[in-house]
């Protein structure tokens, strides 16, 4: 058995920590499917679930794979690692330990607004939501009118 412990810590940023979406916000499903995926932001939206048994959360990988629809797979390149890869890659989360039995995963409260390179590579409705939620119009984002 593989577990997968979650804890909930401040993001690193003053910034986000300050102006970032809490994790059940809808910008974060919202504006963020696009960027890191389904799968990564339905586990950011459990994880206050997950919180609210225990701080920090300690769950089987594999039962966590299933609940997110994933399959039993856990090897290096199964769905639910690159699940929880692609939530440390994306600066979501910092990475504590990784071992054989054991990962455990610091997952920031707050995300970001969606950088302008990122916004760059979503698609235009994702990009009018953005704008609507955060009141920032990609014209004033390129310095624009």
């Amino acid at each position: 058995m593989t577990a997968v412990v979650f804890t909930p810590v401040d993001h690193p940023y003053d910034a986000v920590r300050t102006g970032g979406w809490p994790l059940d916000a809808p910008y974060v499903e919202q504006c963020f499917t696009p960027v890191v995926g389904p799968t990564v932001v339905l586990l950011l939206r459990r994880m206050p679930s997950l919180w609210a048994e225990a701080v920090p959360a300690s769950v089987d990988l594999v039962e966590l794979s299933l609940s997110l629809g994933l399959g039993r797979g856990t090897g290096e390149r199964s769905a639910i690692v690159r699940t929880l890869d692609r939530l440390v890659g994306f600066n979501l989360g910092r990475l504590v330990t990784k071992t054989a039995d054991l990962v455990e995963i610091d997952v920031f409260l707050q995300v970001p607004n969606l950088s302008h390179r990122r916004l760059e590579k979503v698609p235009a409705c994702t990009i009018a939501v953005h704008d609507r939620f955060t009141g920032q119009s990609m014209a004033a984002r390129i310095g624009g009118t």
